[in-house]
């Protein structure tokens, strides 16, 4: 004889995961694949296919997608309701030296969970990315405007030519690298 067990629900939950891996551990080999419905993947998958992604800027979308791809190749399978706010602290502190890189993963992942818990409310998930908290970036002084002094001393030396193309450049807040 073979033995059934019944696994708590919902497919895809930490009880049922959390069961699944007791009984593989117990009986060696069961006969039920492991849940593929509820995990990092699935979300995000689904966001990918959403008609919020769809309707971003290609750009946008290019950036996106190197995020993501990221994170799938640390979490594909991991199941949603493993990714615990301590979790997601964890890849806060990994990404700590890349502040802008984690603010980005962190707001993208906001909306996948967002949009994964809207369609399946009956997981009760949390939303660990909205709990984790930002990382504070350096104010960078790239664009600060110049001082008067130095303004003046500028378009006093400059050409013609070069004043009017820094006065344009000013008056419409363009930058030339």
């Amino acid at each position: 004889g073979r033995r059934v067990a019944r696994l708590p629900g919902p497919e895809g939950s930490a009880d049922f995961i959390a069961a699944y891996e007791t009984a593989h551990a117990a009986y060696g080999r069961v006969v039920a694949p492991v849940p593929t419905l509820h995990t990092v993947g699935a979300a995000v998958a689904g966001y990918l296919a959403s008609a919020d992604f769809s309707r971003l800027a290609a750009a946008t979308q290019r950036q996106y997608r190197q995020y993501l791809t990221e994170v799938m190749d640390r979490w594909a399978a991991l199941p949603l309701a493993a990714v615990t706010v301590e979790v997601a602290d964890g890849l806060r502190d990994t990404l700590a030296a890349d502040p802008h890189r984690w603010n980005r993963i962190r707001s993208l992942l906001k909306n996948v969970w967002r949009r994964y818990r809207i369609l399946h409310r009956d997981l009760g998930l949390g939303d660990p990315w909205g709990e984790t908290g930002r990382l504070r970036v350096e104010q960078s002084d790239q664009n600060r405007p110049w001082p008067d002094h130095v303004l003046a001393a500028v378009l006093q030396a400059a050409t013609p030519e070069f004043r009017a193309l820094l006065v344009a450049l000013l008056l419409t807040s363009q930058r030339l690298g």
